[in-house]
């Protein structure tokens, strides 16, 4: 078995640290001096420590300042999905069944935490899939900024930091998939029907109507990908 390095225990020690909101108003902590001697380890050691965490993009050390704690944590996640989804080569199949998973809970949540300011966010979007001419740039941005806005709106920093992250995987996808001459909004109105039902609070619904859309996209993308 790999021993852990020191320190990777010391960094671990440090998130312990930050998790219990021990730094300052500005959010430094402890000097450094102060951490070897709280961590009875060498400077090297504290130092490669806050490295480690800098890497992933929870501190960044401030020259003549200290080690300010970086509000990160939903970018961090997001990045490391994203790594995930490049590095192991995740298949259409998976991306889909995470969708078919995810996101009818998130509109069921959504129908339910929603704000105004959530709802106004939905309309937006809605608004510029009913209106464009052509299934263009313009239309997949809103329709993939619709699906997030969902997310967000559960209130949910986990949720909506999944479905961001597979984001452009799934513009990827739609674009390459040959879509009708008319705007898919403007023939069904899978959006429209997913937004009534969040306006409306019915939860149950909401999540209806999101897998319903969710069919109708997997078995666009399946009779593509066989015909091809």
């Amino acid at each position: 078995m790999k021993r852990k390095k020191l320190s990777d225990s010391v960094a671990e020690e440090i998130l312990v640290m930050i998790k219990n909101k021990e730094y300052d108003s500005e959010g430094f902590l402890p000097s450094e001096q102060k951490l070897l001697e709280k961590f009875e380890v060498s400077r090297v050691t504290v130092r490669e420590a806050v490295k480690t965490l800098e890497v992933r993009g929870l501190v960044k050390r401030i020259h003549g300042k200290g080690i300010l704690v970086v509000d990160n944590t939903a970018n961090v996640l997001i990045r490391s999905i994203k790594d995930l989804i490049a590095t192991e080569g995740t298949s259409l199949d998976e991306m889909l069944e995470v969708r078919d998973i995810v996101e009818p809970k998130c509109a069921e949540i959504a129908a339910i935490r929603r704000t105004e300011e959530d709802l106004l966010v939905l309309r937006e979007k809605l608004e510029i899939m009913e209106s464009c001419q052509a299934m263009d740039n313009k239309y997949y941005d809103a329709d993939l900024d619709f699906h997030l806005g969902i997310a967000r709106a559960t209130g949910n920093t986990l949720l909506s930091s999944l479905i961001e992250a597979y984001t452009s995987y799934m513009r990827k996808l739609i674009v390459s998939t040959p879509q009708s001459k008319v705007p898919i909004e403007q023939e069904f109105h899978y959006h429209r029907n997913i937004l009534n039902e969040i306006e409306k609070g019915d939860s149950e619904k909401a999540a209806e109507k999101m897998s319903m859309h969710l069919s109708a996209t997997r078995l666009n993308v399946q009779t593509y990908n066989a015909d091809k």
